[in-house]
């Protein structure tokens, strides 16, 4: 028993990491797209400038759950779409704060620029935005894959956050969105 005692308690000490980052704090509503009554809770819709994009809050396909969102195109259309969600920082208090917004993407025929996902801290001092665009080209047929964009440091002074899931212009195909997650450290 004595030489069982001493394992026991370095497998113990070795287990309790210290340095184990904390987990963020969510903030995203409705990030699993499950909540609404004819309309996803939280997201609104901006179909693009010139018409022919479709949206749904598709049953179609789910990450987890049985909804996502969805954005579709038949043909190259010199206009973005997208699904968006706000937090106004009176209600968050993100300011200063390390944000990161994730979620889930499928994608289904996505040729031409494909989608981007993005996220802006808007500022009196200078707004952030980070965008995968330009940097990790999302496009082609895929099953659910995790994206991420994070600002590091919310401006003290801000006013707001927006999230994104675009549906870039000259683009065609279908991309479905779910498990979103809105957190801060």
């Amino acid at each position: 028993m004595k030489q069982i005692f001493p394992f026991y308690l370095i497998l113990i000490i070795f287990s309790c990491d210290r340095n184990d980052p904390e987990p963020g704090i969510e903030i995203a509503l409705n990030g699993d797209m499950e909540t609404g009554a004819t309309f996803p809770m939280g997201w609104n819709f901006a179909p693009g400038l010139i018409a022919g994009h479709s949206s749904s809050w598709s049953t179609e396909q789910a990450s987890s759950g049985t909804r996502s969102l969805s954005i579709s195109t038949p043909g190259n259309i010199n206009s973005i779409a997208l699904w968006s969600q706000y937090y106004g920082n009176a209600d968050k208090n993100v300011s200063g704060k390390d944000l990161t917004f994730l979620v889930k993407v499928k994608g289904n025929n996505l040729a031409g620029l494909g989608i981007s996902i993005a996220m802006r801290a808007d500022a009196g001092s200078g707004n952030k935005f980070v965008t995968t665009e330009g940097v990790k080209a999302i496009k082609g047929t895929f099953d659910w894959t995790t994206y991420a964009v994070n600002i590091p440091l919310v401006p003290e002074d801000a006013t707001g956050v927006y999230l994104f899931l675009i549906f870039l212009p000259n683009s065609t195909g279908t991309v479905y969105f779910d498990d979103a997650s809105l957190t801060y450290k």
